[in-house]
């Protein structure tokens, strides 16, 4: 089992001397930048369904260095991607290899005006991939980040969230919302986002954990989110949407139940209505700063997901049961679920002890071996 706090962050030091050491000495230095993962506290599949989300940036993610080139020639490495190798393009060329490359090229398509040279692009993170904590939101956002400030796009943060969203969608496969986006680019220290979907626009609602820990725990499923049932998911909602003729997070769940739609259907859409009603009462509750209260919103999300939304499969709920028996008032799954990762508020006393009697009670369970992350809610990416 792996507790750690935090894997050691790099600096802008020892990014320009990984950069350099890859790339070599050149006249334009590097730029650098931290781009987030995020964590969703509660309101997991309502930003494509028009609901309020409550998400937070989180001290883990990509470490980015770039810096401008004289030619039109692009270089890139991801020591996530060791195997993948430098990719060698240039800003011209019209296809793109497989694998992390795809998240660059799709930012390059998606911006409105193409850039004036070439760059350099070192980038480095602690984030797992495919856990739902948004790895790959937080490299397409961090590019598009880094290429906005690098070449004085002019960009504003909620026009570049919207830009990563369409690298997603066009380049990736996968028909995300805009919440992973927008909180990665808006995320405040010590505070959660409560997001509107439908209007980009947020209230920040401060997050103090008092006696409790943010734990972030891996179930060590993978997931491919393009290749899942997600999509089916938002099809199911797409259909829903339809017959009620609007958004479904602004329906009454009584609504929902009233309608002639097909019971697989009708499940989703009473998830959504009833997860939408639990958002709003979350952010009451850390604005009171009752988390007693947040934290038993966080176990009926969990229940939601379960029974009507039907995303969380054997491991995510043998693991938030774990966290539950060993004293965690709330944990649920997060991110898109089949897979991936479970938030959970953890008391401090005997944490490790109580992370430990967690894990060992998953692996019985599962025969998985879980890691467990302590994280913090963080401010947004930014320049290092």
């Amino acid at each position: 089992m792996n507790t750690p706090a935090m894997q050691p962050l790099e600096t802008p030091a020892s990014l320009d001397a990984k950069a350099q050491g890859l790339f070599g000495p050149s006249a334009s230095p590097f730029s650098f930048f931290f781009s987030p993962g995020r964590v969703n506290l509660i309101g997991e599949h309502l930003d494509y369904n028009g609901g309020h989300v409550l998400p937070c940036a989180i001290n883990r993610g990509n470490y980015l260095a770039l810096r401008p080139r004289a030619d039109r020639t692009i270089r890139a490495f991801s020591e996530n991607f060791p195997q993948s190798g430098v990719w060698a393009g240039d800003l011209d060329q019209e296809q793109c290899a497989n694998g992390w490359f795809q998240f660059l090229y799709g930012a390059l398509r998606v911006l409105p005006h193409s850039l004036p040279m070439g760059f350099d692009l070192f980038l480095t993170g602690n984030l797992p991939n495919g856990a739902g904590l948004s790895s790959s939101a937080s490299v397409s956002t961090g590019i598009l980040y880094a290429l906005n400030q690098v070449f004085h796009l002019g960009h504003s943060r909620v026009e570049l969230a919207l830009l990563a969203q369409q690298v997603e969608n066009r380049y990736i496969g996968v028909q995300c919302g805009i919440m992973d986006q927008y909180a990665i680019l808006m995320g405040e220290a010590d505070a959660a986002i409560y997001l509107n979907t439908q209007k980009l626009s947020h209230e920040t609602v401060p997050f103090v954990l008092k006696d409790l820990a943010l734990v972030i725990s891996n179930t060590n499923k993978k997931r491919t989110l393009a290749g899942s049932a997600y999509n089916d998911r938002r099809r199911a909602c797409e259909l829903a949407a339809k017959a009620l003729g609007r958004p479904i997070a602004g329906v009454r769940p009584e609504e929902i139940l009233a309608l002639a739609l097909p019971e697989d259907v009708r499940q989703k859409a009473l998830y959504v209505a009833q997860e939408e009603e639990r958002s709003l009462a979350a952010a009451k509750a850390l604005k009171a700063q009752d988390l007693s209260a947040f934290a038993s919103l966080m176990n009926a999300s969990h229940a939601g997901l379960r029974d009507l939304f039907q995303v969380t499969g054997p491991e995510l709920d043998a693991l938030s049961w774990a966290l539950r028996q060993e004293g965690a008032p709330g944990a649920r799954m997060t991110g898109a679920g089949f897979g991936g990762c479970t938030v959970a508020l953890v008391p401090k006393e005997d944490l490790s002890g109580r992370l430990e009697r967690a894990a060992a009670r998953y692996q019985a369970a599962t025969g998985l071996q879980a890691d467990h992350y302590l994280v913090v809610p963080s401010k947004g990416t930014g320049e290092l």
